[in-house]
């Protein structure tokens, strides 16, 4: 007899250890359309900045070293700016697509068991458009106030503590209501404020879950280093058969590319966290039930 899954409700009064429950249930029950969505949006990506990395062809061990996404965006901030832009639009793409896949799942009959990576893909276009285009206003502002306070560190960093907690859950917004990029950023920062403190403790905890993910995949990096240098006596890839540069250069890229998978449970994590905060404040599911009521 098959199992009956019940449907994971999005606007819904939550504690940390139910949206962490939440999250690893929707991953699970909908694996096929994210990990192929997942995979269509983030390889291209990947493989951009493997090209764009100039580092990536000259030391074996700066580059095992630099596999886990967080250790690598932080020396590329001094080495190589492209490939933080290109791992921040990744971040928000693949944010786009699994608030899209939460709003489908839970505005569709049948959830997502129907629906093909098609369909999903033309529902995430339009979103993952407006989601560029906050993160341009987001940067835009940011360079702008960091040129008019130069000289006030203290201050820049006082403003960037106030602001970032409310700023992530534009994201969320976005996707899974339907309102214009402009909106969203009044509908965030208004519900980010409501429970400031309590959003800065569930991204401590979801960062630290993200981290514990990440640090697994760099004992992974390890161990291929220490492999490496046992078969050839040498870490520098220029020491290597052509065969050896390739497997490197493709592990890098797949070290890049679950490193950006991984981020996938921090991502969905805001939506469900989102959707509690949207409850307790707006009464959200009454308001999404009139209108499923009213489309009828």
């Amino acid at each position: 007899m098959r199992k009956i899954i019940q449907r994971i409700p999005l606007y819904q009064k939550r504690n940390i250890g139910e949206i962490i429950n939440a999250t690893f249930d929707f991953l699970k029950e909908n694996k096929r359309l994210w990990f192929i969505g997942s995979t269509a949006i983030l390889l291209p990506l990947c493989a951009l900045m493997l090209m764009m990395e100039s580092n990536v062809v000259d030391d074996i061990t700066y580059d095992l070293y630099y596999l886990t996404l967080l250790t690598h965006i932080s020396s590329a901030l001094v080495e190589n700016a492209f490939a933080v832009v290109v791992a921040t639009v990744a971040m928000q793409l693949t944010g786009a697509w699994l608030w899209t896949m939460q709003d489908l799942y839970a505005n569709q009959p049948e959830r997502l068991r129907t629906l093909t990576v098609r369909q999903a893909l033309t529902a995430w276009l339009p979103k993952a458009g407006k989601m560029l285009l906050a993160g341009i206003i987001i940067v835009s502002i940011n360079l702008f106030i960091s040129i008019l306070l130069q000289s006030g560190q203290l201050f820049l960093t006082l403003i960037i503590l106030l602001t970032v907690p409310p700023v992530l859950l534009i994201g969320p917004v976005i996707c899974l209501e339907k309102v214009g990029v402009w909106d969203a950023f009044t509908k965030a920062f208004r519900l980010g404020y409501k429970e400031y403190f309590r959003l800065i403790g569930v991204l401590l905890c979801m960062t630290l879950i993200y981290i514990a993910l990440q640090f697994s995949i760099y004992w992974v990096s390890v161990l291929v280093s220490l492999l490496f240098s046992t078969l050839f006596g040498s870490l520098s890839i220029n020491h290597l058969p052509f065969w050896g540069a390739v497997i490197i250069q493709f592990l890098v890229l797949l070290m890049w590319y679950v490193s950006l998978m991984a981020s996938s449970f921090l991502l969905l994590s805001m939506g469900y966290y989102y959707g509690d905060l949207a409850q307790k404040v707006d009464d959200a599911s009454l308001e999404n039930d009139i209108e499923n009521f009213e489309n009828l």
